[in-house]
């Protein structure tokens, strides 16, 4: 009996002790890849903090969420710096139309019409071709992609690393598809520009969200974690 009691003891010890150990990787933010732990994850501390619950039949809501898990990972955990070209782009052309039917009002208001007629004329010519721009824009420039940025090397002896991360959800599917185009010492859009040292790779990652998706609309951020660091190469990324 006293040996029945005490095994029962040590085997509810070494319960809690796992029990204990999981909870404090959970919110140190470690992971698991490939069956080594890897370093505390910001991101993964955050969602840890912060759970996040969607509507997971909203297409565009869930390609957002892992579109933001995404950015999240690599400027929280990979040192990178975003670059906001392509927003700044759409913004401005945005703002430029705008402004031109913002001007048209006013000198409608200002001058009565017919006088006001050539200006207005002009600036409603402008505001659909500031919009139409902008549109052109969005889908043959920017596409799918959801993420451009650079991480510098503090010693400045590595070269630079470029990322430009695309991704897409389409209709009636719930099949994610994300692509990472990743090029060191010169970006992926300067790549045969007499850059001859650059170097490239391309990372590819298509799921179901359903893994990481609850029926309730759950985010699984670790899952997600694990799914996508996997796939990055440690000869281009090193997580800080």
């Amino acid at each position: 009996m006293a040996r029945t009691k005490n095994a029962k003891q040590a085997s509810t010890a070494d319960s809690d002790s796992n029990a204990t150990a999981k909870k404090s990787e959970a919110v140190s933010g470690a992971v698991e890849v490939d069956g080594t732990t890897q370093a505390s994850s910001l991101f993964l501390e955050d969602a840890a903090k912060n759970p996040l619950t969607i509507n997971h039949y909203n297409g565009a809501e869930v390609k957002h969420t892992l579109d933001d898990a995404v950015r999240r990972i690599l400027v929280d955990d990979y040192s990178f710096v975003e670059n906001f070209k392509h927003v700044d782009t759409r913004l401005l052309l945005g703002y430029l139309a705008v402004v031109c039917a913002g001007f048209g009002t006013l000198y409608s208001y200002l001058v009565p019409f017919p006088k006001c007629k050539p200006v207005l004329a002009v600036s409603v010519v402008a505001y659909f071709i500031f919009n139409g721009l902008m549109m052109l824009f969005a889908s043959f420039v920017e596409k799918d992609t959801v993420f451009m940025g650079v991480k510098k090397d503090a010693s400045r002896i590595d070269p630079d690393v470029h990322a430009t991360a695309s991704s897409e959800l389409k209709r009636f599917s719930s099949d994610y598809s994300l692509t990472i185009n990743i090029s060191k010492g010169g970006s992926h859009h300067e790549k045969g520009k007499g850059s001859k040292s650059a170097k490239s790779s391309h990372i590819s990652l298509k799921r179901n969200i359903g893994v990481w998706f609850d029926v309730e609309g759950r985010f699984a951020a670790d899952a997600f974690y694990r799914d996508f660091t996997s796939q990055l190469s440690s000869d281009f990324l090193k997580q800080n």
